[in-house]
């Protein structure tokens, strides 16, 4: 958003921190509703089994690779579609 949409940075954090707590929410609440329906499984490891979904999340983890400014811009950057800026003199 910032880099297309010209979005100032605080406001792209501010969305991104949003983001990351609103699925922090809705996965407290899949790890909720996992435990009771493994709650009726006599042999299993309920713990390890939630702790392995949600240590894994790809989602989760990708938010936390870009969760700063500085993090977005070198993701930007490193990009093979990225235009490095190049400075022009219009008026000498």
């Amino acid at each position: 958003m910032a880099f297309i949409k010209f979005v100032p940075q605080t406001t792209v954090q501010d969305i991104c921190e949003e983001f990351i707590n609103n699925t922090k929410k809705s996965l407290k609440r899949q790890e909720n509703l996992l435990r009771q329906s493994l709650q009726s499984c006599d042999n299993c490891a309920v713990e390890d089994i939630v702790k392995e979904l949600f240590e894994n999340d790809p989602f989760l983890q990708a938010q936390v690779h870009l969760n700063s400014e500085y993090k977005r811009k070198m993701f930007v950057q490193s990009s093979p579609n990225y235009v490095h800026p190049t400075r022009i003199l219009l008026n000498k």
